[in-house]
């Protein structure tokens, strides 16, 4: 083993000095005063030795090196070695830049920024959206921004959401950071309400006129990202089948059903970023009718005339309907 300094830090990231002379006490135990050491000093040269000794070597460029000795005993051929970092390293400087035509971006958008950091040997990219990338690297990173749905509704300006990417570049010696912000809009995130989900036609012919209430994130009125909605009403033969509301225009929907059956009702959202969609249903049913067996399976009645007692079997999920019992005793 050795003793004596291993590290040298240097405060300015500016320094030319990079040369620099350590010194290191060869402490070593063996019971054989012929050992031999050689010193490999991790930047391409060697020394050699007998017995334990002070050495000194001269490091001329930056940065961490690995001094590696090897001690052999030559009577018995066996050898062990030992290794030691040496630091001499000065203060790092993060730096970051984000091309001028990525700064404002969509979600689910990939970027790419350059690393122009220097003296570190490690970093850290904390991107502000919940994701972080660990590399030894120092080249251009690539990311993709995620918004999460609450930064969705937090959207007030046609920026949208302002991230802070943060660089931490690191080396032996020190840490330092940086941040630049970017701008992510997302696309939107549209939905409705309808005042229920099933409805039962009351005649055969009657019809239901239902009103749907949309909603978005973002606000489909922020000035300059304009949200425009389309509904589909999943009823085409009916001729209205579709309606579009512009940012201007009143947040509701109405659409007028016939007949019985289940719909599929679908809402698009378009901004500058994209499309969101949104999908549910409604259940039109049948009026009730009360249908039940006499006592026939073959046969059903649907009045009270032929009325008489037998499982009891309604003919449709809506009500109230009437059953007749014919007392016979």
């Amino acid at each position: 083993e050795t003793s004596g300094s291993f590290t040298r830090c240097q405060i300015d990231g500016n320094s030319t000095d990079s040369i620099y002379t350590f010194t290191f006490l060869n402490e070593s135990v063996s019971d054989n005063p012929t050992t031999t050491y050689n010193w490999n000093w991790g930047d391409g040269t060697t020394t050699d030795r007998v017995g334990t000794s002070t050495e000194t070597h001269e490091y001329k460029e930056f940065g961490v090196k690995n001094l590696v000795i090897t001690a052999t005993n030559p009577t018995t051929n066996c050898s062990a070695t030992f290794t030691q970092s040496i630091i001499n390293e000065k203060f790092p400087s993060a730096s970051l830049s984000i091309p001028p035509s990525q700064v404002n971006i969509c979600d689910q958008q990939d970027v790419t920024i350059d690393n122009n950091s220097k003296n570190a040997t490690s970093y850290t990219w904390v991107w502000g959206d919940g994701d972080t990338t660990f590399t030894d690297k120092k080249e251009p990173t690539s990311h993709t921004f995620t918004l999460t749905e609450e930064q969705y509704c937090q959207v007030t300006t046609a920026l949208g959401i302002e991230l802070q990417v943060l660089l931490i570049a690191k080396n032996s010696c020190f840490t330092h950071t940086n941040t630049s912000p970017l701008n992510v809009r997302p696309k939107p995130k549209p939905t409705f309400t309808t005042p229920t989900d099933m409805i039962c036609k009351t005649s055969a012919t009657s019809t239901h006129d239902i009103t749907f209430t949309p909603s978005t994130c973002p606000d489909r009125t922020i000035q300059g990202f304009p949200t425009i909605l389309e509904f589909e009403f999943g009823d085409p033969t009916s001729g209205n089948n579709t309606k579009k509301i512009n940012p201007n225009k009143p947040l509701t929907a109405n659409h007028t059903y016939t007949d019985a059956g289940v719909y599929i009702i679908n809402l698009k959202g378009t901004n500058n970023c994209g499309v969101g969609t949104f999908s549910d249903t409604i259940n039109i049913l049948e009026p009730a009718v009360a249908s039940f067996t006499n006592g026939d399976a073959s046969k059903t009645s649907a009045d009270c005339a032929n009325a008489g007692t037998a499982d009891f079997t309604p003919q449709s999920d809506c009500g109230p309907f009437t059953i007749c019992l014919l007392y016979t005793s």
